[in-house]
């Protein structure tokens, strides 16, 4: 924590953006709690299944949170700078009045996001499940935690039986606060409200629906409402998480796969600097896709396209259509001179 406040100290508060170290810290953190919270293993998980979808929409919306918290954080530490006489302090008196706010923001503050965002992480999957059989049993029933100290509004609720498709879901779907151990079943029961069924409001930052907005917090939450750029900040968080999704399929370099209508195709060491080199709309899914790259390649309709810019190594080119994460994408295997095949591009479809 000292270094973060020893360079945040050194630069006067000028950064020059988000910290990418205190945004790790803090998106590793949420990460394993999307991990835990949802028992997705994305490296056996389809790249084009609703899990793959849930896994990199929470992600992605961790990366932003993490971003926006720390613009916020910097934003109070900045405020700290200066003492009560208008002077700037020393290094030794910013960090006595800044550690507690370093430590609340990024241990204190974190250890309850964390167990939110598994919370949180848990009931997206568990929506998913309650889609899948939403013909069989097609309400919810809203069920307390059994805690004699829990908050009365949440006991309150305790038994409600409302459709799926029912907007106030939205609203009050669990967790609907923070510490909240509330839960929700599926059930072919006919529709129950209970009084005051329409009434209670959720807690600020829980007013959604993490299955149906595959977020983990509100666009309400606090550090959310920053005067800043929203746009700028968001930008930067997905920047962060991009860069380092490049890590994503490296265990593939080197190794060939088996690809059904071409037979075994490599991923060389300089086949996948290359293809990271390569911009997409949606990077992270794409980069994502890797840590399953044999789900990628599996059943996929290849024509063969000529070699348009000549390379006496390569004889052709194999290409295949492919959806990430909603953009039309272009999958090319390089037939080289030999007889080998190379994975050489994924690349969005113009």
């Amino acid at each position: 924590m000292e270094g973060w406040l020893k360079r945040f100290y050194e630069s006067k508060g000028n950064i020059g953006g988000i910290d990418s170290e205190m945004w790790q810290l803090n998106h590793e953190r949420l990460s394993d709690a999307i991990q835990k919270g949802t028992g997705i293993d994305i490296a056996k998980t389809n790249f084009n299944s609703p899990e793959f979808e849930l896994f990199a929409n929470l992600t992605q919306d961790a990366a932003t949170f993490s971003a926006f918290k720390n613009h916020e954080e910097q934003a109070k530490l900045f405020a700290l700078l200066k003492g009560d006489d208008g002077k700037i302090r020393t290094f030794s008196q910013f960090k006595k009045v800044a550690m507690p706010l370093a430590e609340q923001y990024n241990i204190n503050w974190l250890k309850t996001e964390h167990n939110a965002a598994i919370n949180n992480s848990l009931m997206a999957k568990k929506w998913q499940g309650f889609q899948e059989n939403a013909d069989l049993y097609p309400n919810l029933e809203y069920r307390h935690s059994g805690n004699p100290n829990g908050r009365p509004e949440h006991m309150a609720l305790d038994g409600l039986v409302l459709p799926m498709n029912d907007p106030r879901w939205r609203k009050i779907y669990p967790p609907n606060g923070w510490g909240c151990g509330c839960d929700v079943v599926q059930t072919d029961a006919p529709v129950n409200k209970v009084p005051g069924w329409d009434e209670m409001e959720p807690d600020k930052g829980f007013d959604f629906n993490p299955g149906i907005d595959q977020k983990l917090f509100s666009d309400n939450a606090g550090y959310y409402q920053t005067k800043g750029n929203k746009k700028l900040i968001d930008k930067e968080g997905r920047n962060l998480l991009a860069k380092q999704s490049r890590q994503f399929g490296k265990k593939y370099k080197g190794k060939t796969i088996n690809v059904s209508g071409l037979g075994s195709v490599e991923l060389s060491g300089k086949g996948f600097n290359h293809l990271m080199s390569q911009t997409h709309s949606e990077l992270f899914k794409r980069n994502l896709a890797l840590e399953n790259l044999p789900s990628l390649l599996k059943g996929l309709k290849w024509e063969i396209e000529a070699n348009k810019k000549p390379n006496p190594m390569v004889k052709q080119y194999h290409k295949a259509e492919v959806n990430i994460g909603g953009a039309k994408s272009l999958i090319k295997v390089r037939e080289m001179q030999d007889g080998t095949f190379k994975l050489y591009s994924i690349t969005e479809k113009k």
